[in-house]
């Protein structure tokens, strides 16, 4: 058997439930999805989130306190 026989296997059972789908249909069907490319906005939160952190920390410093971030 080949290394993708279950994802043929996946689409026949798929083809057999609908029968006026094509096999190349019914493997689109049963691929998972690719992710998607991440966004600018999604970097732009996670620099700002960054920043946060960094911010909290010297100020923490300053305070003679100390920040504790996971």
């Amino acid at each position: 058997m080949t290394k993708n026989s279950a994802r043929k296997k996946a689409a026949r059972l798929y083809q057999s439930a609908h029968p006026a789908t094509t096999f190349p249909d019914a493997l689109r069907a049963v691929t998972r999805p690719r992710a998607a490319p991440r966004q600018v906005s999604d970097v732009v939160v996670q620099l700002g989130l960054l920043e946060l952190v960094r911010r909290l920390s010297v100020r923490a410093k300053e305070n003679g306190t100390e920040f504790i971030h996971f």
